[in-house]
């Protein structure tokens, strides 16, 4: 679609703008753990027919990916952690009642420490 060059831009326009560069996604399978780790401290918000997704910029499996959503327990659940710019999370997709949800969670490794007599 052609953009016409004439028309107003709106605010976020430069957060928004496409450069044709595109990292792959990282794809959730379901009831299929995914490690991430979050990249930037805030996503970007993109306009989409009548709402729209979010862009979040992470690490998956050695390579520079992103989280594209606008599924609203997944955005709640990194919202939840915040600030999110260096963590590493665990994240599902799970069917809860015939719904499709998330569930993310730290992935801070819990050692316990030896006690040295």
């Amino acid at each position: 679609m052609e953009k016409n060059e004439n028309q107003k831009t709106q605010s976020g326009t430069w957060d928004n703008i496409e450069t044709g560069e595109r990292k792959p996604k990282v794809e959730f399978e379901l009831n299929k753990e995914v490690v991430v780790t979050i990249m930037c401290d805030e996503p970007r918000e993109i306009p989409w027919e009548d709402g729209v997704f979010y862009i979040f910029e992470v690490t998956h499996e050695g390579e520079d990916k992103v989280i594209s959503t606008s599924a609203w327990t997944l955005l709640r659940g990194l919202k939840e952690r915040m600030p999110l710019k260096g963590k590493t999370l665990r994240i599902v997709k799970e069917m809860v009642k015939g719904k499709q949800t998330f569930r993310v969670e730290s992935n801070e490794e819990k050692v316990e420490e030896e006690v040295v007599e």
